[in-house]
């Protein structure tokens, strides 16, 4: 049954950050895209920011993926944070079906402003992923909880539950500092 066959893989995916380099990068033939889900892929994307990126924040690319998120419900976007995106989703006319309609009641936040008011710093050699205080992704994560089927077993224990969006909580340590590098091009 190609991407239809069961049993399926269901990963999580929580607290994430995917910033990408924005509109001073030229426009490609293909890529671009935050998230690109395809191949009857499924998962629970939750507490996420989708940033910067140059086509769009998530396209979802064929039925197969689209019967995961509608009809199977095995495919799950949560608590995410789109900002500063060419476009967020797959446009309303395309063959797509990552449009905005799919994710209402998600708790998925469109904010108006840049992604550089999230962080604190986007800049390197200072890059630092943490909300700054105020931003929309320092607080209102987690509004849609992780079902207990997704949560439970998670290596072992279960999903701290958190109430900001992306990889760095606003109270906490900078874990990513002295093993992460800035490249730029």
């Amino acid at each position: 049954n190609g991407f239809d066959s069961q049993p399926f893989s269901v990963p999580v995916f929580a607290n994430f950050t995917l910033v990408g380099p924005g509109t001073l990068t030229p426009l490609s033939s293909s890529g671009d895209v935050g998230m690109v889900l395809r191949r009857g892929t499924g998962g629970y994307l939750t507490n996420g920011i989708v940033a910067r990126w140059n086509r769009q924040g998530v396209s979802v690319r064929d039925a197969s993926t689209n019967n995961m998120l509608t009809t199977l419900d095995s495919l799950n976007l949560a608590n995410i944070v789109f900002v500063e995106n060419t476009s967020n989703f797959d446009p309303d006319a395309s063959s797509n079906f990552g449009k905005a309609a799919a994710f209402t009641g998600q708790n998925v936040l469109t904010p108006a402003g840049t992604a550089a008011a999230l962080f604190t710093s986007l800049g390197a050699p200072n890059l630092d992923f943490t909300p700054v205080a105020g931003s929309p992704a320092s607080t209102g994560g987690d509004v849609i909880p992780v079902p207990a089927g997704y949560g439970s077993n998670f290596f072992g224990g279960t999903i701290t539950a958190t109430t900001y969006f992306g990889a760095a909580d606003p109270a906490g340590p900078k874990w990513w500092q002295g093993w992460t590098r800035y490249a730029q091009n």
